[in-house]
Order: C-alpha cells, then sequence, then structure tokens
C-alpha cells in the first residue's frame, strides 16, 4: 500500500511538475501577445491623436479616458506575468518597481504650439510610418464625410471626379505625345549635331584643300614668272642702275636684250643704206646739173637722158623700200620698249615679293584671321603692302592692305604713321561709292600690324594702261575723268567733306570696266560742314599732283576739296601728252629746290594729239594757280567737256 501511494504521490509530483510547466508556457505566451497588442493598440491611438483636430476637444477627453482604463487594465495583467520568474527579451522594456508606475506615464503625448510633436520613448525615429497612418486617418474622415453626402451630391462629386480623370487621361496622352515629340526631337537634334560635325570636318578638309591647291598653284606661277623673267632679261635686258643727271631728271643706266640689241643693229644697217641712198641721190643730182649746164637749155628742156630718168626711179624705190623697213622696225622697238616697262614692273614686283614681310615663312604665305589666305603680292607702298588673298568662307578674291609699324622708325615718324593709318581705316570703312574701292573690314595681325580687307581690283591701274595703250581718244579720255570726278563727288556731299589728296594714276584702278579710286592713306577730313582746313602734314603725297598751296611757306595753309580737281587736271594731261605738265623728269627734291610747282601759273601743251578747245579749257581750269580761280568738283563736272560726255550717256539710255 505504501508503495503504491508512493508512486500515486510521485506521479501527482510530476503532473503537477507538467501543469506548472505549462503555466509558465501559457504565461510566456500571454505575456508576449498582451504586450504586443498593447503596443500596437497604444501606437494606433497616438497616431489619431496626431491627426486630430484641436477643436475635437471632447473627442480627446473620451480617447484619454479610454486610454487611462485600458493602461490600467493592462497594467495589471502585466503585473501579474511579470511576476512569474520566467523573463523573456521583451521584459527589458518594463522593469521591477512597473508596478509602481502606469504606462500613461511613459507614453504621454505633448502638443506643441507650433506643431503637434509627440514624444515617447517607445517612437521610431523614421517619420514615414507616422505619415502613411496620418493619412490613412485622414482617408478615412474623408470616406466618413462622404458617406454623410446625399445621392445627388455623391453623383455630383463622381461627375466631377470622371471629369476630372478625363482630363487628366486627356493631359497624360498630351504629355506622353509631348515626350515622343521631345525624345525624337533629341534625336533629331543628336542626328543633325553629328551632320554638322561630319560636315565641319568636310568644310575644314576641304578649306585646307584649297589653301594647299592656292599654295602649290602660287608656287608654280611664281617658277613659271621667274623662268619668264630670264628670257625676258635676255630679251629685252635689265637696269643696271638709276643716275640723277645735273637738272635733277631721271635717267636709266639700262643694259639691252639681245631683241634690242638686234633691232638696234637693224635700224644701223638702214641708216646706213639710207646715207648711202642719199649720197647717190645727190651725186644724180649733181651729174644732172653738170650735164645740164653742158647742153644747150633748149635741147635738154626737149631731151632729158631717159637712162638717168631711170636711175632716179630707182633710188627712189630703194629709200621707199628702206623707209617702210625702218618705220616696221621702229614699231618693234617701241612695242619691245613696252615690253620693257612691263617687265620692269613684274621684276620690281617679283623681287619686293621675295622680300615681303612674309617670305621668311617656311610654309610660305600665311593664311590671316583664319579665312584669308595670302596668294600674292599686289604692290608696295612707303608704309605699307597691298596682297592678293582668298577668302575661304566666302571663296571670293580680296585684296588685303599690311601696316606694320616699323621699330626702327624715329618716334616721330611712328606717331605720324599710326595717326594716318587709323585715320585712313576710319575714314574708308565709312565710305560706299562704286566708284570707290569697297572697305570689307579690318584685322589684327600682331601688336604692331593689322591689315584691312579691301574690294580685289582686276586692274591695270591707270599707269599701267597707258603704258600699253599709247593713244587714247579724247571720249575715253572724257570717260575716264567723269568717273573720278563722280567719286569726288561723293565725297564731297558727304557730311564730313574728305580730300583724297594722293589722286595719282597708280592710284586709279580699273575694275570690270569701271574706275575705281584707292589708297586713301593721305585723306583729309573738312569737318563741321567747312569748306577748308588748315594743312599740317606738308612734305607728305606724290609732288607733281599736288596744287602750288601746298607748297608754301607760310605757317598757316589752307586747303579744300580743289586739290583732287588739281590732280584730276594733271592726270587728263598725262593721258594725252603721256608727260606731265609740271617738273617732268624732275625729282621730287628738284621739284622743291627749284620751286617749280610755286611757280607753276601756265600750262603749255605740245602740238600732238591735237585735243579740242573743250578739253584744254577743262585742263586749265583745273590746273588754276590761285584756288578761287579753280574748279570745284560740281563746277567740273558741269564743264562743257564733261557735260558732253553726261548728254551721250543719257542718249544712249534713252535708246
Amino acid at each position: 500500500m505504501n508503495l503504491q501511494n508512493d508512486i500515486k504521490e510521485k506521479k501527482e509530483e510530476i503532473n503537477d511538475q507538467k501543469n506548472i510547466n505549462k503555466i509558465h508556457k501559457n504565461s510566456n505566451q500571454i505575456k508576449k501577445k498582451t504586450s504586443k497588442e498593447t503596443l500596437d493598440y497604444l501606437m494606433r491611438k497616438r497616431d489619431r491623436e496626431i491627426s486630430m483636430n484641436e477643436n475635437i476637444k471632447p473627442i480627446k477627453n473620451n480617447f484619454n479616458n479610454e486610454t487611462t482604463n485600458n493602461n490600467n487594465n493592462n497594467s495589471n495583467l502585466n503585473c501579474e506575468i511579470f511576476s512569474s520568474s520566467h523573463n523573456t527579451s521583451h521584459n527589458n522594456l518594463f522593469k521591477t518597481n512597473y508596478k509602481s508606475t502606469k504606462i500613461k506615464d511613459y507614453y504621454t503625448p505633448t502638443i506643441n504650439n507650433s506643431r503637434n510633436v509627440y514624444n515617447s520613448p517607445l517612437k521610431n525615429k523614421n517619420n514615414k510610418n507616422e505619415l502613411v497612418n496620418i493619412n490613412n486617418y485622414n482617408n478615412k474622415n474623408k470616406k466618413n464625410e462622404f458617406e454623410k453626402l446625399s445621392y445627388d451630391e455623391k453623383n455630383e462629386l463622381l461627375k466631377l471626379l470622371k471629369e476630372k480623370d478625363n482630363i487628366i487621361e486627356e493631359k497624360n496622352k498630351e504629355i506622353s505625345k509631348l515626350k515622343e515629340t521631345i525624345k525624337y526631337n533629341e534625336n533629331t537634334i543628336k542626328e543633325l549635331k553629328e551632320f554638322s560635325e561630319i560636315q565641319d570636318e568636310e568644310i575644314k578638309r576641304c578649306r585646307f584643300d584649297i589653301i594647299q591647291f592656292l599654295k602649290e598653284n602660287q608656287n608654280i606661277k611664281r617658277q613659271q614668272k621667274k623662268k619668264w623673267l630670264y628670257e625676258q632679261e635676255y630679251k629685252l635686258g635689265k637696269i643696271l642702275g638709276i643716275r640723277f643727271s645735273s637738272h635733277g631728271q631721271i635717267k636709266e643706266n639700262y643694259d639691252e636684250g639681245e631683241a634690242i640689241i638686234e633691232i638696234n643693229e637693224q635700224l644701223e644697217k638702214i641708216k646706213y643704206q639710207k646715207e648711202e641712198l642719199e649720197k647717190q641721190k645727190r651725186k644724180h643730182d649733181y651729174n644732172k646739173k653738170k650735164t645740164k649746164s653742158n647742153l644747150d637749155h633748149s635741147i635738154y628742156q626737149n631731151e632729158e637722158n631717159e637712162e638717168e630718168k631711170d636711175t632716179k626711179d630707182i633710188l627712189n624705190y630703194k629709200m621707199n623700200i628702206i623707209q617702210k623697213e625702218e618705220n616696221e622696225l621702229k614699231e618693234k622697238k617701241s612695242k619691245l620698249e613696252l615690253e620693257k616697262s612691263i617687265f620692269n614692273r613684274e621684276l620690281i614686283l617679283y623681287n619686293q615679293e621675295t622680300n615681303c614681310i612674309f617670305s621668311q615663312n617656311k610654309e610660305g604665305f600665311p593664311l590671316l584671321d583664319k579665312r584669308y589666305q595670302i596668294i600674292g603680292l599686289i604692290g608696295k607702298g612707303g608704309y605699307s603692302e597691298v596682297y592678293k588673298a582668298y577668302d575661304i568662307v566666302n571663296h571670293n578674291i580680296v585684296a588685303c592692305k599690311l601696316h606694320q609699324l616699323n621699330q626702327n622708325w624715329k618716334d616721330e615718324i611712328k606717331d605720324n604713321y599710326i595717326k594716318h593709318t587709323i585715320r585712313e581705316n576710319q575714314i574708308h570703312q565709312e565710305i560706299n561709292h562704286h566708284n570707290i574701292v569697297k572697305h570689307y573690314g579690318t584685322i589684327d595681325i600682331d601688336n604692331n600690324s593689322f591689315c584691312t580687307i579691301l574690294e580685289y581690283c582686276t586692274g591695270p591701274d591707270l599707269s599701267s594702261y597707258l603704258q600699253k595703250n599709247k593713244n587714247i581718244s579724247e571720249k575715253e579720255a572724257r570717260i575716264i575723268i567723269l568717273q573720278i570726278l563722280q567719286g569726288l563727288e561723293y565725297l564731297n556731299k558727304l557730311p564730313n567733306k574728305i580730300i583724297h589728296y594722293d589722286l595719282k594714276p597708280e592710284n586709279i584702278i580699273f575694275h570690270n570696266m569701271e574706275i575705281k579710286i584707292s589708297d586713301f592713306g593721305l585723306a583729309k577730313i573738312i569737318e563741321n560742314n567747312k569748306d577748308k582746313i588748315q594743312l599740317t602734314s606738308k612734305g607728305v603725297g606724290t609732288y607733281w599732283y599736288l596744287p602750288p598751296e601746298c607748297f608754301q611757306d607760310k605757317k598757316d595753309v589752307f586747303i579744300n576739296s580743289k586739290i583732287d580737281i588739281w590732280s584730276c587736271g594733271v592726270i587728263l594731261y598725262e593721258i594725252f601728252f603721256k608727260q606731265k605738265p609740271f617738273g617732268q623728269n624732275m625729282t621730287q627734291e628738284r621739284l622743291i629746290k627749284d620751286r617749280v610747282m610755286q611757280n607753276a601759273r601756265i600750262v603749255e601743251f605740245p602740238n600732238k594729239p591735237v585735243i579740242s578747245d573743250e578739253c584744254k579749257n577743262f585742263i586749265k581750269k583745273c590746273l588754276e594757280f590761285r584756288q578761287e580761280d579753280r574748279y570745284d568738283v560740281f563746277q567740273a563736272l558741269n564743264s562743257p567737256f564733261i557735260k558732253q560726255e553726261k548728254k551721250n550717256k543719257k542718249n544712249v539710255d534713252s535708246s
């Protein structure tokens, strides 16, 4: 019995122990469950409180009462659970003194004046969940408000919502279309950029090829020109030097070429033949007289010796043949002289180009401003050089006038040069007339030089034209002077009149059968609508083409645009007679020393060629000594000599 009782007691103890273990397990589960539920519940309540409006105070009070009751219940429940000896990880939140405190003390909402801020040990640092809960609460409130509306109000709201949805859908479609358009445009822009890059590369390559072609072509031309110069030098000769006579006249020391030597030898032979024929003629005449004296006069008149008559005819025939040969040789020689003058100009230009500023470049002539490829030298003055260039952008030929300051000059010359070049650039860029060379722009090269881009004229200049064409008609000369006067008329009608001051055949250029005035390096401006200005730069210009007032010894000398009219008179005189009216073959120094221009009062005309009285009077009025008596531009244009051409022009235009 005792054994059975012991076994029974043992079983009961085991059962009791099992029950205790179950109780412990259940208590732990209840603890976990209740603590989790409590926390979730409190978080929900807290979220509600955040979204509540301050005006809803009764709801807040009820809410607070409910939370306090629930917290009390939960505190009692937790007190029972925490009395157990089995603690879990969640027990770390609640200490042994939990019985004397309430959960509300751990979780108390506080309201700030600026915004609702709730402090709690259970609060999560990340506010995203709080915002989601607030939005959920707001949606619930809106739902409650929607449910309170009437049926019609709900329908109206639904219609509005549908309309808004339709509008949103349309806008979304438009947005999608715009996105597609933007995407298409972006692709198009990308393709265009790629195409533009390809084209830019192609343009660069083409421009490079053009530059290389121009350089190669220029090198070939230079070689051909060099060969031609050697041939012409052998044929025509060359200048050994220039000397001045005691009277200040210029004389060239020339080594004649083979062609000219041969013609000179033939002319010498013809001269000898002519002398021999003259001797024979004189001898024949002497014999004739002697025979005449020996014979009776009546018999001599009736019976002339036929043999002597035949001899005379033969001598005259020979003389005529020799005279024709002489005329032909002289004509050939004059042509050779013309060729010689052209050859001398080309030789001088070739030597100037060989020694020009760009001659030291190993790569040849440069590309200025990444646009203007220099081809060759056109001409060189005292202070500037003019080059022929190709514009690789507009693909046309231009003229580049290079102005460079020489560091070896004196300061006075430098200042004067800078003043003249700046003034020339300012004057020329404001001028626009078909009888004046156009000014396209200015580019800087370095600190001591710049370049003006000008209209390229095919030429020749009037000086070369007069050398090639010995006999120019009065009508042609009138047309040339008329175009020069039209350009001067434009300069005199500007608000500030312009005096060219350096008109001469070298500065009158032909271009497409039209006359162009060039080189405004010495130009002067008459400002403020005045009629004259004081001459401040004496000693400049080309003396043969300047009037007497430019050589006066006075301090205060005033000049006007009639200076250019004097130059026109000299040019017209030179067109006809191939010489200057004053100081022909004299140096400028000799002109000053002999005071030639100060005494240029009377114009003398050679006998040949013959010109009309209107032309003579025009030249005289242009070359009047006193400024007051001289033509101005408008009087010159209305003169009988020029008016005649205007009438002819009007008749041609009307027909």
